[in-house]
């Protein structure tokens, strides 16, 4: 059986549930996103008081370029297993995805919706 390591939000949950029973699952859970989620509620009403502000167009530009390279190297990272195995099948749903929001400029949720459960489909078929 092959070991797959939990993540942080996971761990929390299993702590808290295992010191205080379900309320502390959900208060642990509760107590490590709700600072970043204020944080990203605070951002996000400043931005739509300021963002049309010249002063900011620089920095906000800048951001954008940072987060786009983020971006870039969480998927590099992601993708790279899959060419090291050839799992052709994952990288043709990627491929459709990336074409049909990035180019095509469908909406992410049609995409989600239409490949998400196409992409299970096929992928529990080839298993059995």
């Amino acid at each position: 059986m092959r070991h797959i390591p939990l993540n942080i939000i996971n761990l929390s949950i299993v702590v808290g549930a295992r010191f205080q029973g379900p309320l502390g699952a959900i208060v642990a859970c509760i107590g490590l996103v709700g600072a970043p989620v204020i944080l990203m509620m605070i951002c996000g009403a400043l931005y739509s008081r300021y963002g049309d502000a010249s002063w900011l167009r620089g920095p906000l530009s800048g951001l954008a370029a940072a987060a786009s390279g983020l971006i870039i190297a969480v998927v590099a990272k992601l993708v790279t297993p899959m060419f090291r195995r050839r799992h052709v099948a994952a990288l043709v749903f990627i491929f459709a995805a990336f074409i049909s929001v990035g180019f095509l400029r469908f909406p992410l949720w049609a995409v989600l919706f239409i490949l998400g459960p196409l992409s299970i489909a096929v992928f529990w078929w080839r298993r059995r």
